[in-house]
């Protein structure tokens, strides 16, 4: 069994960490960015529906606000189109699966860690990054 020298074991404590710290950090901002994808076909579903804006325009008094109605559901529906939550969600989705895939690499070789694993791990982190 080989032993592991303290600066090896600090070596390895840093570069898991980081490879933990990313993955929670991409599991994050991917359920993050599912919300704000969901909420936001949510309210083109609701708002851009035909017989919402029909209702909305039969009531005299809200019949003014129609075309801020209708401009506001574009501006969202462009918004979600150019901005591309959804994409972003899978981006961050693939990123967690990268580290926690190094987290589990580091995990098995634990016992039979080497400055070349070490390095290996600390170079497919950098790899990792966008």
């Amino acid at each position: 069994m080989t032993q592991i020298i303290p600066a090896k074991l600090d070596r390895l404590q840093e570069v898991r960490h980081n490879a933990l710290r990313n993955a929670l950090y991409h599991a994050g901002r991917r359920r993050s960015f599912e919300f704000w994808n969901k909420f936001l076909n949510f309210s083109i579903v609701l708002l851009g529906a035909g017989s919402t804006i029909s209702v909305v325009g039969n009531i005299p008094h809200l019949a003014p606000y129609l075309g801020l109605a209708v401009a506001a559901i574009a501006a969202i529906a462009a918004w979600q189109l150019v901005y591309d939550i959804a994409g972003r969600a899978r981006d961050h989705q693939s990123l967690h699966k990268e580290y926690v895939a190094i987290l589990a690499e580091m995990e098995r070789t634990l016992i039979s860690i080497s400055w070349l694993h070490l390095r290996y791990y600390f170079r497919a982190q950098r790899k990792i990054r966008v």
